[in-house]
């Protein structure tokens, strides 16, 4: 039977993590809604006053809680609370403007992403006609991206990642034990204990408590009403769903249990369980990626975790507890939930770790805190899977060097929970990935450059982009540097753009010295049209007039 419990976890799971870890993880970048590109660009001075302001973000936008603010030079307001999300692309905010005359304008835009529901906000500024701006380029950069709770005070903080643990276990408990009861108890003993009914009950009145506690957080963030973002919202209408499923489940296991039905009970409660989770899913990070890998693989992971941890939990109940069930022999249980847990434990690390690359987009740096706090994640979870595997070496027995089975136990269960704490930290935080942009190859005729540069565009879709080029710091005194853009299949000319120094600009794809130190130059260069092959050249000409280098690049865009 335990092969038969290994092969049937391991088949539901790759069949539905499979296609997701096979699959490429570039579809598009997640992380918050942090401003990409826009037009007019950063920084960019037009000649003729713009019809509407196109602003792109890493994340789809939600209509009530993402729009901007555009003051003249100064200071006096032309728009308030402007725009919404593109019909046809709901990552860009269209903002139809009035007539501008030749000035300086800055734009504060507020954006609140559709997958996870948290705010972030920026500014930058751009010019009409004939006006000089301030050096650099301001708003290129994206502070957000990268770290734990940006936007959010300590106290905001801390409270979410508390609620969203509360909820989030409290569904993990309600599958889990489900699995636990039907798969390892219930053959051993004829008929699963009420105890595991009533965790289960307890689990769905604590995900209901914190479904409406995190609703409550993030809604009275400033500017937001709660009672407005839990049904105006797709992120609050998702804890809605997770407050009344919770509700429904415990109230029908409640009811089951009462009338003596301890097996329908549980598997109301493991149902609602089940749909609990996958809501948790969907208001992830990963339900912004346009393609379904990235939440197939989220889904898996939660389910295996589920399994796992709740196992644990109740095994170390059964441990310690008394009485135990009648006839529940930890001989017979032990082996039986190790040959569920080792399948289990094998899906939440590999979906763990799928789910930080697609996130990340590097799994070694630790440059921001939020891969910092991935980092201690892991950390977590080895140690708890090494508790695991000298728990299966000695089954239901009592050792002279690691003690009794069931306070080995219960110290795997404590990190269990402790992963679900770091978990839910990562949850409220920001993955970095929407800072890196996408790094255009070399086309094949250009020649190797005394200069190594390199050349990337973000987002790398249709639409409003940025254009990015590196060069070493060493060559980067005293230079100015030009990309030099040529549609190839249509004949529209050459447009030259000189890109500007972004100071702090982190990590790089393209070519760069082998110390790699380099110096980031940026611009938001205007609309590509889907359906587009383009020859770009970056130039380096130093304070004389020189060229010191210069490097072709080829891409295409379709309509996706």
């Amino acid at each position: 039977m335990s092969r038969l419990l290994v092969a049937f976890v391991a088949a539901a799971g790759i069949s539905i993590a499979g296609p997701a870890l096979l699959g490429p993880a570039n579809w598009t970048v997640a992380g918050h809604s942090q401003l990409v590109s826009s037009i007019p660009g950063a920084g960019q001075v037009v000649p003729d006053p713009p019809r509407e302001l196109r602003l792109v973000f890493s994340e789809p936008l939600e209509p009530s809680y993402s729009s901007i603010d555009l003051l003249d030079g100064t200071g006096r307001s032309i728009l308030l609370a402007a725009g919404s999300p593109d019909p046809h692309d709901p990552r860009t905010l269209v903002v139809p403007v009035p007539g501008m005359s030749d000035g300086a304008y800055s734009v504060t835009w507020r954006a609140m992403s559709a997958a996870d529901g948290h705010q972030t906000s920026g500014f930058f500024t751009f010019g009409v006609g004939t006006v000089t701006l301030p050096a650099g380029l301001a708003g290129i950069g994206n502070d957000a991206a990268g770290n734990l709770h940006g936007g959010h005070d300590t106290n905001q903080a801390v409270t979410e990642v508390l609620a969203r643990f509360i909820g989030d276990i409290g569904l993990m408990l309600a599958l889990g034990l489900a699995v636990f009861a039907w798969a390892v108890v219930q053959p051993v003993t004829g008929r699963p204990p009420r105890r595991l009914a009533l965790g289960q009950i307890i689990g769905l009145v604590a995900a209901g408590a914190g479904a409406v506690w995190v609703g409550v957080v993030v809604g009275s963030a400033p500017g937001l009403d709660p009672a407005a973002y839990l049904t105006g919202s797709r992120t609050g209408e998702l804890l809605v769903g997770r407050l009344v499923v919770a509700a429904c489940g415990g109230l029908l296991a409640s009811f089951l249990l009462l009338r003596g039905r301890t097996t329908a009970a549980i598997a109301a409660g493991g149902i609602a369980g089940l749909v609990g989770v996958s809501l948790v899913a969907l208001g992830g990070h990963a339900a912004a990626f346009t393609a379904p890998a990235p939440l197939a693989a989220v889904v898996v992971h939660l389910l295996a975790g589920s399994i796992w941890l709740a196992g644990v939990i109740a095994l170390a109940g059964i441990s310690l507890l008394r009485p135990r069930p009648r006839g529940a022999s930890l001989g017979r249980i032990v082996p039986r939930f190790t040959a569920l847990a080792l399948v289990s434990v094998a899906l939440v690390g590999l979906t763990g770790i799928y789910s930080a690359w697609v996130e990340t987009g590097d799994l070694t740096p630790f440059e921001t805190p939020y891969a910092t706090a991935l980092a201690i994640k892991v950390a977590l979870f080895i140690v708890a899977l090494a508790l695991g595997a000298m728990n299966f070496i000695a089954g239901g027995r009592a050792s002279r060097l690691t003690g009794g089975f069931g306070p080995r136990v219960g110290v795997e269960a404590l990190f269990g929970v402790a992963v679900v704490i770091a978990t839910a930290n990562l949850v409220s935080g920001s993955p970095p990935s929407a800072e890196r942009p996408i790094a255009i190859a070399e086309a094949p005729s250009s020649v190797n450059p005394a200069i190594p540069l390199g050349f990337e565009i973000q987002p790398g879709r249709p639409g409003p982009n940025r254009y990015w080029g590196s060069i070493p710091a060493a060559s980067a005194t005293a230079v100015a540097v030009e990309l030099r853009l040529q549609r190839l299949d249509r004949d529209v000319g050459v447009s030259r753009i000189a890109l500007q120094p972004v100071a702090g600009a982190a990590g790089t794809s393209g070519r760069a010295d082998t110390s790699g130190s380099i110096v980031r130059f940026a611009v938001d260069g205007g609309l590509l049209p889907s359906d587009s092959s383009w020859d770009a050249t970056i130039v380096v000409t130093g304070a004389d007039g020189s060229e010191r280098g210069r490097q072709r690049f080829t891409f295409a865009l379709d309509a996706a």
